[in-house]
């Protein structure tokens, strides 16, 4: 399954964003720490680089 693209989004609390909206990891943010836009100084979730990729369905 392909990466369902959407706009970066993170959580508060963590040094990772998630573009991938079939996410597994972002899907599991809570929403008061749901924080979208630019993820700044954030690296990119391994997940949502594997589901672009190819490598994971989800």
């Amino acid at each position: 399954m392909a990466c369902h693209k959407t706009a970066p989004y993170y959580s508060e609390d963590s040094d990772f964003y998630h573009v991938c909206r079939n996410c597994t990891l972002g899907d599991n943010i809570e929403p008061d720490k749901l924080r979208r836009g630019n993820p700044g100084r954030r690296r990119l979730c391994q997940r949502c680089k594997d589901i672009k990729a190819g490598r994971v369905s989800r």
